[in-house]
């Protein structure tokens, strides 16, 4: 009896420090070193922005995705840059992050700014049809920065897209560069 992996499967003999790698097609799902360990790295990325461009102005707006071009770690390349998007590789429950560094330039102290991951182009798919708001920045006072630090675990279906989206209820500064995005698959 043997271990179906399906059509697209590819098993490595030693390659290196690899004893054996076994790739379904999108991913790598075992490498086991020369030493009986298991050294696949977790499926995730952590992205941001490559150079500074300084303070970006994002005006009153419907939702609007934030653009990362530059990552630091991409197991599988499942972040894209060109669309600033994460494309879960397999199903599973994942953990994003993201933060953003603002600045209100004008104002009142009861504006605000909605940061949001979406799924599918959608705030409310995979959630249930409940839309997770997060409110920041209000009551800050006008000429202060302030951070759009957010966290949420989502069940993704392999295929499913998350993008890093936020709207504000007036003009909002951000700096791209002391921004991030970063998901992990976890389970």
């Amino acid at each position: 009896m043997g271990i179906y992996l399906g059509t697209s499967s590819n098993i490595s003999g030693p390659s290196g420090e690899e004893l054996l790698k076994i790739n379904t097609g999108t991913h790598n799902n075992l490498i086991i070193d020369t030493y009986g360990n298991n050294k696949k790295r977790p499926i995730g990325f952590i992205a941001g922005q490559a150079a500074s461009e300084g303070w970006v102005q994002q005006n009153v707006s419907p939702y609007k995705y934030t653009n990362f071009d530059s990552v630091s770690y991409n197991v599988d390349n499942c972040f894209n840059t060109s669309l600033a998007r994460f494309t879960a590789p397999q199903n599973g429950y994942y953990i994003f992050t993201a933060s953003q560094y603002n600045y209100k330039p004008s104002g009142a102290n009861t504006d605000y700014h909605h940061p949001m991951f979406f799924v599918n182009g959608s705030a409310s798919v995979r959630r249930g049809g409940r839309v997770m708001y997060r409110m920041r920045g209000r009551g800050v006072t006008v000429g202060y920065a302030f951070d759009s630090q957010i966290s949420e675990g989502i069940y993704l279906l392999q295929g499913d897209y998350v993008e890093f989206w936020s709207y504000t209820i007036t003009t909002v500064n951000f700096y791209r560069t002391y921004s991030h995005f970063a998901g992990f698959l976890v389970g």
